[in-house]
């Protein structure tokens, strides 16, 4: 059982004394009624006395002499330095590393940095609901521009910006921002979320863009960002395409082959050939069979046959038969069958 002594909010469990004040209405984030307990870690009666004293008037000092609550303005800022400090003690280590693998010099690692903290600015000065294109008259594009961040890294810097825009539009992101709010005693409001999260971006965008002691090593001059030339050039060099020599017969013929040019000097196109996609009409077997078959017989004119067949009988004379004469008609081309009167 707790033993009470001179001193207030002063007790002892056992052998050990406690100090348990109750804690005053004026800190309005604690329960009302709730109280302290804390253990001063000493059994010497006159020891806690004067360790309890302390703390009492300590407490007192507190309820009294409290300082005024900090606006809204100078939490969040605040909670910038912390994001800021955080980032960059999480840069360094990376850094460290980048040296321990033999990257301490290189202008790749600072491009990196520079290209992720553009797109945190981005979305610190854009917010998590505009979808920026960085492309045309994007207004992402004219700010990153205007504040001098060269055109061949705005692909680099899209494709950060898009994935950190993924993960700020999660499900889960606006449950941290209410964490974060709530450790920096902000109020929880719709404003004040959307306030914490720009500076948690400007924050992290300040340790990314912040290189002069972190890349002190890399040689500016290789870097469009610093003003220098651009790093990451294609390792692949054009190289000059080597022509065969070609016979002096061959050259003739290609300036014989060549339209000659116009009056005004420009090439005339060639002209475009067209194909023929009209429907074609399939041919009928029988008028396939009777073009197959007029093909293979001669044919005779009306008066021709006439004279030949004057002729055929003067010459023939007695010797007409039904033979010879079907034979006859067979060879002028005659498919039909006469009566003749054999005198």
């Amino acid at each position: 059982m707790a033993v009470r002594h001179e001193v207030e909010n002063l007790i002892r469990r056992g052998n050990i004394f406690y100090w348990r004040p109750r804690i005053p209405a004026a800190f309005v984030h604690c329960r009302p009624g709730s109280r302290l307990s804390l253990s001063l870690h000493c059994s010497d009666h006159r020891r806690a006395q004067i360790i309890g004293r302390k703390l009492n008037t300590r407490l007192a000092e507190l309820k009294l002499n409290s300082k005024d609550a900090m606006t809204t303005k100078q939490q969040l800022q605040i909670l910038f330095e912390h994001e800021r400090d955080k980032e960059l003690e999480r840069l360094d280590d990376i850094s460290t590393m980048a040296k321990r693998n033999g990257r301490g010099g290189d202008v790749v690692e600072m491009e990196l940095d520079l290209e992720a903290g553009w797109a945190c600015q981005l979305l610190a000065k854009f917010g998590t609901r505009s979808d920026l294109t960085l492309d045309g008259d994007c207004p992402g594009l004219t700010y990153l521009l205007k504040n001098g961040v060269p055109a061949s890294h705005i692909d680099a810097i899209r494709a950060n910006y898009l994935a950190e825009l993924t993960i700020a539009r999660s499900a889960g992101f606006e449950d941290g921002i209410r964490q974060l709010i709530y450790q920096f005693d902000i109020a929880d409001t719709a404003v004040n979320r959307e306030r914490a999260m720009s500076k948690m971006f400007e924050g992290r965008a300040a340790a990314l863009l912040d290189i002069d002691d972190r890349h002190d090593l890399v040689d500016r001059s290789l870097s469009e960002f610093t003003g220098g030339g651009r790093a990451n050039k294609s390792v692949v060099e054009e190289k000059p395409v080597e022509v065969e020599p070609v016979a002096a017969s061959s050259l003739m013929l290609a300036k014989e082959s060549k339209p000659a040019p116009t009056a005004t000097g420009i090439p005339q196109p060639e002209k475009i050939a067209y194909l023929d996609l009209s429907p074609r009409v399939a041919p009928n077997a029988k008028t396939a069979a009777a073009e197959t078959q007029g093909a293979s017989q001669k044919v005779v004119a009306v008066a021709d046959f006439e004279q030949a067949c004057d002729k055929l009988i003067a010459n023939m004379g007695e010797e007409w038969t039904r033979k010879r004469v079907e034979m006859r008609w067979r060879w002028f081309g005659c498919s039909n069958q006469c009566s003749w009167n054999m005198a």
